[in-house]
């Protein structure tokens, strides 16, 4: 029997559900996270298979964003490899790229990873800071928030300006509003019911707006 004690605090994602949020597909995720073609997974994840099901911890939904970053500035697999092992024995964590270590010194740590593996394509991103400004200014500044052990803590899939936040502390991760803590498949699920945003607000206790937020999103994600 599978107990949710082990889940707590880390949050649950099924693949389905992590490639809506990021917008990848469950293949691509798969394969970062098991392996392809006799190749090595890029990273470890979080939990075991349940049911024969992969499933991402909220810390490998944050790698994943990391991964598909490096992906879109063209780094290679064996390179993204490289990174992530050296990168998880620098900073001594399972996790490297949900550290904020990682983002405020990435250059530092890159280039240290770069100069100890030789990759030449490692070594030409860290010799381009506009490119390394890219590929980490981004997740950190806009979309991510850090916990107490400099450990990412909180995700805005959308942005903060869309007022939803996924944080494997709140209602095991699933999206939600911001302002209210209320998930927000559970608010536009109501709306669709009763099609008044000012009728789900009462019932709630909430403000309209508030409403709109979660209907927005989940829109987004059907998209």
């Amino acid at each position: 029997m599978v107990t949710t004690d082990r889940f707590l605090g880390k949050g649950i994602f099924s693949l389905p559900e992590a490639a809506v949020l990021t917008g990848l597909s469950s293949a691509q995720i798969r394969r970062w996270i098991t392996g392809y073609q006799h190749r090595d997974a890029v990273f470890a994840a979080d939990f075991q298979r349940l049911n024969e099901r992969v499933s991402l911890s909220f810390l490998d939904l944050v790698e994943v964003l990391f991964v598909d970053s490096f992906r879109k500035h063209g780094v290679s697999w064996p390179a993204i490899r490289t990174a992530a092992q050296k990168a998880a024995a620098i900073l001594e964590y399972s996790h490297p790229f949900a550290k904020r270590s990682f983002y405020t010194d990435g250059r530092y740590i890159l280039t240290r990873i770069a100069q100890a593996s030789g990759d030449p394509e490692l070594l030409n991103l860290v010799d381009d800071q506009y490119e390394i400004d890219r590929l980490v200014s981004p997740l950190l500044s806009e979309n991510l928030d850090f916990g107490d052990l400099d450990i990412a803590a909180r995700w805005w899939p959308r942005g903060r300006e869309a007022g939803v936040f996924v944080d494997p502390h709140h209602n095991m991760g699933r999206p939600t509003v911001a302002t209210f803590n209320i998930p927000t498949a559970v608010l536009a699920q109501l709306y669709e019911t009763v099609g008044s945003a000012q009728e789900v607000a009462d019932w709630y206790e909430i403000d309209t707006d508030s409403v709109m937020q979660a209907v927005q999103f989940e829109a987004s994600l059907a998209a």
